[in-house]
């Protein structure tokens, strides 16, 4: 059975285009937020990203370009409690590898096999978003990613274009530009990047969640 939800995303792009999101791993934000993707929030949701700005004073969404989307769900991964992290693949790297003092080792959100494994993307409701800010999954490994602090707000990580069925541009007075995605989604086990920042990454916080 297909699931879709329309969602909003707010991109730094003044004429938006869709473009293939290619997917890797990053230690940078502590593992807990990828390389690339689409970042967006369910519309009808009352614990949005466009609502979490506005009532923290946080960040100028006005000066984004709002992009009404909407997404098949069917295969993502849905996290509604702190009991849903047990879904997501792990990795461990030894902050050894790393320019620090520290000596210890992570357990990172492993979004490359996810990609590989076919899973279009990550639902994170509000409920899971309350439960799962501070989360440690294992008393022998430090799992600060698992704990998914830093997303902040009811939101949706897409990680494969080919789930957005439609989407629609709203430009600055109010105008819709609707694209009409036509043909099959893209296969799965897409081409994941090694090096770089995909072109297409967009933003569910400024900071790059």
């Amino acid at each position: 059975m297909t699931h879709t939800m329309k969602v909003v995303h707010f991109s730094e792009e003044k004429e938006f285009q869709l473009r293939p999101i290619i997917i890797s791993n990053s230690w940078e934000q502590l593992g807990g937020k990828p390389r690339g993707g689409l970042w967006a929030s369910p519309s009808s949701s009352r614990a949005s990203w466009e609502q979490f700005c506005q009532g923290k004073d946080y960040f100028n969404i006005g000066s984004l370009t709002r992009v009404e989307m909407e997404v098949d769900t069917t295969n993502f991964l849905t996290i509604d409690s702190a009991a849903d992290l047990g879904k997501i693949p792990l990795r461990e790297l030894s902050l050894e590898k790393l320019p620090t003092t520290l000596e210890i080792t992570m357990a990172l959100v492993d979004f490359e096999k996810m990609v590989a494994d076919g899973i279009d993307g990550i639902y994170l409701t509000d409920r899971g978003q309350q439960e799962s800010r501070f989360t440690f999954l294992k008393e022998d490994l430090y799992t600060f990613p698992m704990s998914l602090y830093g997303w902040d707000c009811e939101c949706l990580l897409i990680m494969n274009e080919g789930c957005i069925k439609s989407y629609q541009v709203i430009t600055g007075n109010g105008s819709k530009r609707t694209r009409e995605r036509s043909g099959p989604s893209r296969k799965r086990n897409p081409k994941i990047a090694r090096e770089g920042i995909n072109n297409a990454e967009m933003r569910c916080l400024p900071e790059n969640p």
